[in-house]
């Protein structure tokens, strides 16, 4: 999962006034290093497993993908059919490869 940007985490965890808690507080509730959170913070990380975005969302008690969004879902607007073929692979696939061996 990808952090949305550092801010979005930093609207809920801090020591600023209206943060929700601290990094610490966070780490505990959603079982992880409290440096995993301080490195969301301050962008020395961006990426995490979904499991850990879930318990973060779910510790701060916020819906899912509202700090982090899935890489791995299509974006909007664009389907199956528009993605590239891979070209050499369907050929293999085929039989058309160029480095078919011939039985003469």
């Amino acid at each position: 999962m990808k952090l949305r940007n550092t801010a979005a985490i930093r609207a809920f965890v801090g020591r600023e006034p209206g943060a929700e808690m601290t990094a610490s507080e966070l780490a505990r509730r959603a079982d992880c290093a409290p440096s995993t959170i301080d490195h969301l913070r301050n962008g020395r990380m961006t990426t995490c497993t979904a499991d850990l975005a879930e318990r973060i969302e779910t510790a701060l008690g916020v819906a899912p993908g509202t700090i982090f969004i899935n890489e791995n879902e299509p974006k909007a607007g664009v389907t199956t059919m528009d993605a590239p073929v891979a070209r050499r692979s369907a050929s293999i696939a085929i039989g058309g490869g160029r480095n078919e061996r011939s039985s003469s």
